[in-house]
């Protein structure tokens, strides 16, 4: 029987690219050029009425948030389960989490969670406002755009600091929902009225522009990304502009024809963003007319996951993952299952983070070159069809 299941497993990766599971390893199989394989997997205990809600993936943690605001840190070298915690109410807000130092941020609408690295709830807080946006982070300073009852504020807190954390606040002329940057000392903020700011780390305009901010001509709700290149802004006046850090000036504008909600993620050679019922759009960053054109775009993707020198990895509309062309976005193959729900983008290595609703957590891992091994393993063969080459 077991060699029958052996021979069935061969055959299987021969053609579609079949995952064995099982705790027990044993020999070695060569796995075929054009599919995925799980570089781990993690199940956390989940509470029944619970589920995932979304990942965030800092430089050597995976956080898996819950539905009841329950977090789930899984180092990510291995997949082993650092530690879990109640971080908030199940009616509160928990955004993205901030890594200072030897500790991990969580804010929440009107508070920030400190937790050490090892999973200690150390402190709340408050800062005595509710918070519009998500925070970034300077050294031990988080920056982060706050509610008021007219207009808007950009803050500057000292998370060191139990009481009296504020350090200052920039007077904005309408709210800050876009997640602020911090780069090479200047810190970006957008308003819902279409204004880009830069300020220095003593609220000093940096641009020399009138009223010294960049001024779109719609609302900004997608979160800012910056490298040494340029401040990422996506509008909802349908433009995607890269703007200089030192002057605000428009380095590039992509036109895409309808309101663009979702932040752009940006990769050493290319901007990717999802523009609504169109699809994902490639752009070149750093090369093309100041009025670029996409590169290619996919109608059927919805979500940047990865890339390396080859292939973009994307998440389907379908649930699927896909590796694309880089170069022409045509899909080379996908994923065989369809119960991958969140997502957790990875902008540094290939390695595509997924999990379901129900809590299996997994590291994806191209396999993009014949002569790559997995692991054969010892016992009763459990198969799971984890991608197929179209």
């Amino acid at each position: 029987m077991r060699k029958q299941l052996l021979t069935l497993c061969l055959a299987a990766v021969a053609v579609i690219g079949c995952r064995r599971t099982q705790h027990e390893t044993g020999a070695m199989v060569e796995l075929p050029s054009g599919s995925f394989t799980t570089a781990w997997r993690a199940e956390p205990p989940m509470q029944r009425s619970d589920s995932v809600k979304s990942l965030h993936l800092t430089d050597d943690t995976l956080y898996v948030y819950t539905q009841h605001n329950r977090v789930i840190s899984i180092g990510t070298s291995g997949g082993k389960m650092n530690w879990t915690a109640q971080v908030a109410g199940d009616a509160d807000i928990l955004r993205k989490p901030l890594v200072v130092k030897d500790r991990v941020i969580f804010p929440t609408a009107s508070t920030f969670k400190i937790f050490s690295k090892a999973g200690q709830n150390i402190r709340t807080m408050d800062i005595g406002h509710n918070m519009r946006s998500a925070a970034a982070v300077e050294g031990e300073d988080l920056y982060v755009g706050l509610d008021y009852s007219r207009g808007g504020r950009l803050a500057k807190i000292d998370s060191t600091r139990e009481f009296s954390a504020t350090r200052w606040e920039l007077m904005t002329s309408a709210g800050v929902s876009a997640a602020p940057v911090f780069f090479g000392e200047t810190v970006y903020c957008a308003g819902e009225d279409g204004s880009v700011y830069a300020i220095n780390e003593n609220r000093a305009p940096v641009w020399s522009l009138p009223n010294n901010v960049f001024k779109t001509d719609g609302r900004i709700l997608a979160d800012l990304q910056v490298d040494d290149y340029g401040v990422y802004v996506a509008s909802t006046d349908s433009k995607l502009y890269v703007l200089d850090r030192m002057t605000g000036k428009i380095r590039w504008q992509y036109f895409a024809g309808t309101a663009l909600l979702d932040s752009p993620t940006v990769t050493a050679d290319s901007v990717y963003e999802y523009v609504p019922n169109q699809g994902l759009t490639a752009i070149d960053k750093s090369t093309g007319a100041h009025n670029r054109k996409a590169r290619w775009v996919s109608g059927d993707a919805k979500q940047f996951l990865a890339a390396d020198e080859k292939y973009v990895y994307v998440a389907l509309r379908d649930r699927r993952i896909a590796a694309l062309d880089k170069v022409t976005g045509e899909i080379k193959f996908t994923s065989e299952r369809r119960d991958l729900s969140v997502f957790a983008p990875n902008t540094k290595t290939g390695i595509l983070y997924a999990a379901t609703a129900d809590g299996l957590v997994l590291a994806i891992k191209p396999i993009t070159k014949p002569g790559t091994v997995g692991e054969m393993v010892r016992g009763e063969l459990e198969l799971e069809v984890i991608a197929s080459a179209q």
